[in-house]
C-alpha cells in the first residue's frame, strides 16, 4: 500500500509562478523557465508511477513516494522505495525523451532528440548513492535491497553496447518495472516480518523533510521585480481591475469574481506563507482596505490575530489521490 503519498510540488509551482510573474526582459527568465520544464517533465514522470504501484498487492508493498532524508549536513532525494519482507527497491524516475545511451567513460546518460545531442547526469549513479545512503541512514535495512532508474517517458529507445550490457537490470522503461518487482520477488525469501517493515516506515516517515521554499533566494531575485496583479485567465493579461465586484481585463474584456484566488496563491508560492490587509492589497492593486478585507475573508486561508494586526496563511497540504 502507499504508506507515504507524494508532497504537493511546490517547488514546481513556486517555478511556475516566479516565470510567469517576472518581465519578459528579465535576465533570468529563459533559465527559469527551462528549470520549470525540467522540473515540470519530472514530476509527470513521477506520477505515471502510480498506474503500476496500483496493480501491486497492497498487503504485500509498502510504498513511500518522493521521500527527503537528512544525511550529514544535506538532504538526498528518493522518488520511490518499495520495501517487502524479502527485500527493498529505490525507484529512481526519469522521463527522458528520445534516443538514450550511456558514455561508460564519462559515466554519462546521451540523448539523441531529432538530432540534437545532450547530456544527463548519471542516474544509475545517482540511485546507486542514494540506496548507499539510505542503508547507512536505516541500519534496520540490512537485507537485500537493489535500485532500478526507470525511464517514464514512452517516446524513448534504450540503446546499449558492450560495456554497457550490464546496465539492463538497472535501466528499465516503466512498462517492465513490474515484471522486475515480480522477477525480484523469486530471487528473495523473507527475513523481516510486518512489525519490523512497520519501524522502518516510521522511522522514514519522521525523518522526511519537504524542501523548503525559499525560490527568490534561490535565483537572487528581489521581491521588487514580481509583476504584482490579478492576472487575466484568457489572454494573460497583469493586472486586472477590480470594478463592482468583478475583475476585469481591459485587454480581453474577460470578467470573473475570482482572478484573485490564483494571485493570492502566487503570493504565498512567491513571497511567504502568510499575508496581512496591506500586502493583500498592495498585491492585488485594490483601491482599499475595504475591498481587500472582503475578498480575504471569503477565502479558505486561517487567520490570527485582529484588526490591523490580523494575518493570514495558506497550506500546501498533500491530498490522497490528487494529481497537481
Amino acid at each position: 500500500m502507499i504508506v507515504k503519498h507524494r508532497d504537493f510540488p511546490i517547488h514546481l509551482r513556486a517555478t511556475e509562478a516566479l516565470f510567469r510573474r517576472l518581465p519578459q526582459s528579465h535576465p533570468k527568465k529563459a533559465k527559469i523557465e527551462r528549470d520549470f520544464l525540467k522540473r515540470k517533465a519530472g514530476f509527470e514522470g513521477e506520477l505515471k508511477l502510480d498506474y503500476p504501484f496500483s496493480l501491486l498487492d497492497e498487503e504485500k508493498y509498502d510504498i513511500l513516494l518522493d521521500l527527503r532524508l537528512p544525511f550529514k549536513e544535506h538532504f538526498f532525494q528518493i522518488d520511490a522505495l518499495i520495501l517487502t519482507k524479502s527485500y527493498f527497491l529505490n525507484v529512481e524516475v526519469k522521463n527522458i525523451s528520445g534516443i538514450l545511451t550511456f558514455d561508460p567513460y564519462f559515466k554519462q546518460f546521451l540523448r539523441n532528440y531529432r538530432g540534437d545531442e545532450d547530456a544527463f547526469r548519471n542516474a544509475v549513479s545517482q540511485a546507486a548513492q542514494q540506496t548507499l545512503q539510505l542503508r547507512k541512514y536505516i541500519p534496520q535495512l540490512n537485507y537485500p535491497g537493489e535500485f532500478v532508474v526507470v525511464n517514464a517517458n514512452s517516446n524513448s529507445i534504450f540503446r546499449t553496447t558492450k560495456e554497457t550490457k550490464s546496465l539492463d537490470k538497472k535501466v528499465c522503461p516503466i512498462g517492465s518495472l513490474l515484471d522486475l518487482i515480480y522477477e525480484m520477488d523469486t530471487q528473495f525469501t523473507e527475513v523481516m516480518d510486518k512489525k519490523e517493515i512497520k519501524k522502518i516506515t516510521k522511522r522514514l516517515l519522521k525523518a522526511h523533510t519537504p524542501r523548503e521554499n525559499k525560490i527568490l533566494d534561490s535565483y537572487g531575485i528581489k521581491p521588487d521585480e514580481i509583476i504584482t496583479g490579478v492576472q487575466c485567465s484568457k489572454c494573460k493579461k497583469i493586472p486586472m481591475k477590480y470594478i463592482k465586484g468583478f475583475w476585469v481585463c481591459y485587454q480581453c474584456a474577460n470578467q470573473n469574481r475570482d482572478g484573485h484566488v490564483q494571485a493570492v496563491i502566487d503570493y504565498f508560492l512567491l513571497m511567504g506563507n502568510s499575508i496581512n490587509n496591506s500586502q493583500f492589497r498592495n498585491f492585488m492593486q485594490l483601491p482599499s482596505a475595504i475591498i481587500a478585507t472582503n475578498l480575504l475573508q471569503k477565502l479558505s486561508l486561517k487567520s490570527t490575530g485582529v484588526n490591523k494586526g490580523r494575518t493570514y496563511t495558506y497550506c500546501f497540504e498533500t491530498k490522497k489521490g490528487v494529481t497537481y
